[in-house]
């Protein structure tokens, strides 16, 4: 066996690794035995469907036959929560998460990535599977009036998790956006509708008294475990997820006064002592960079900008275009927020757009990244008078 996982398993990817897990779980079994299918009382689709899901989403961490990871992650096979009368505890753990405890580690919430439907499944297959014997009684309905009592938002999701998408109010220990508001944004959002007009009106009627940030927040709450869970590539979400916040953000707390230039990239607009995003336009394929000739920010600040950032090897991380920012603001203490913003967004583009050997998608990430970083530094500058 050591040659074989040497020379050949040792270099399988995570696909062949899923294909091989998905086949050996759910290959018949020899005529001699009884198939665990025909000893589950659910239906032979219900079946199928939820032990992908349980492959899919929980095998990982639970094993095969809900055996769990001594010391690190409790069995579901014989476990009295699980086999309880009533799949509350079940239905806790998959949609609310549990958070770590002794030796245990914790356990992600999957309330947006699984539907009500498939949550369902899953809790009936681990209550009858593996030797469980209890009723396989779960419910969509309990699931989403489960969801209801915990307040549990989409973004405590594996696939959110990394994005650090933000935590929503009405759930035990957290603050942020209102959890109805956001879910009822996420299914505007399902429909493709991402007009920021259309859901500020969907937010603002269920939460009628939320201020133009706390509606900001509760969009870009309700967008980001969406995006997290989308095929794009991962430096593509993050570049959606920062065009669509600074969107976001320009259009709620921007005075409809501000004079907004037409250019192709993100862009600082003054908001009052402060500013705001204004996001790019449409990607065409190509990133173009607005003129330097004075109109949009003086020269002489660019020209500072680009002494300060030189020519580094790209791109340049989020946390230096934080450090560039707060450099170019002691340097010009008299210059607005928003021109030393676009100083250094006009300069970094300028760099950016002169590597031909990066395609144009990763150029439009490298700057919607340094951009909105060197946004987000001024404006928490302006917010506390430094």
């Amino acid at each position: 066996m050591a040659p074989i996982v040497h020379d050949s398993l040792a270099y399988l990817t995570p696909a062949d690794l899923s294909d091989m897990v998905t086949y050996l779980l759910d290959s018949p079994p020899p005529p001699d035995m009884p198939a665990p299918q025909k000893l589950s009382p659910l239906p032979s689709d219900v079946y199928k469907r939820a032990a992908h899901l349980y492959i899919d989403n929980c095998a990982v961490y639970h094993q095969d036959h809900g055996r769990g990871i001594p010391g690190a992650v409790p069995p579901l096979a014989g476990n009295s929560a699980v086999i309880a009368a009533d799949p509350y505890n079940v239905l806790m753990a998959v949609v609310g998460g549990i958070p770590s405890s002794g030796s245990y580690v914790a356990m992600p919430s999957f309330a947006g990535r699984l539907s009500d439907s498939q949550i369902a499944d899953l809790a009936n297959y681990v209550r009858s599977s593996w030797g469980n014997r209890a009723a396989p009684n779960t419910t969509p309905q309990m699931v989403a009036s489960w969801r209801g009592i915990a307040g549990v938002p989409e973004c405590e999701t594996q696939t959110a998790l990394p994005f650090k998408c933000p935590k929503v109010g009405n759930a035990p220990g957290t603050v942020g956006p209102d959890a109805r508001g956001v879910s009822d944004v996420a299914a505007t959002i399902r429909t493709r509708d991402l007009r920021i007009a259309d859901l500020a009106a969907v937010y603002r009627k269920a939460v009628p008294k939320a201020s133009a940030q706390q509606v900001a927040n509760g969009l870009i709450a309700a967008y980001c475990p969406i995006l997290a869970a989308s095929n794009l590539p991962t430096y593509l979400k993050y570049a959606e997820l920062r065009r669509f916040a600074a969107e976001a953000e320009a259009h709620l707390l921007a005075p409809p006064a501000t004079h907004i230039p037409g250019v192709d990239i993100v862009w600082a607009i003054p908001a009052g002592r402060s500013l705001a995003y204004r996001a790019p336009a449409p990607f065409i394929g190509e990133t173009i960079c607005p003129a330097n000739d004075g109109r949009l920010v003086p020269t002489d600040l660019v020209a500072q900008a680009e002494t300060l950032i030189g020519n580094p090897p790209l791109p340049v991380a989020g946390t230096a275009a934080r450090q560039l920012a707060m450099a170019l603001a002691a340097k010009d203490q008299t210059a607005a927020p928003a021109n030393l913003a676009n100083a250094l967004i006009l300069s970094y583009c300028q760099l950016v757009t002169k590597d031909r050997a990066v395609d144009a998608g990763r150029q439009r990430a490298w700057l919607l990244d340094f951009s909105t970083q060197a946004i987000q530094a001024l404006q928490q500058r302006a917010l506390t008078g430094g």
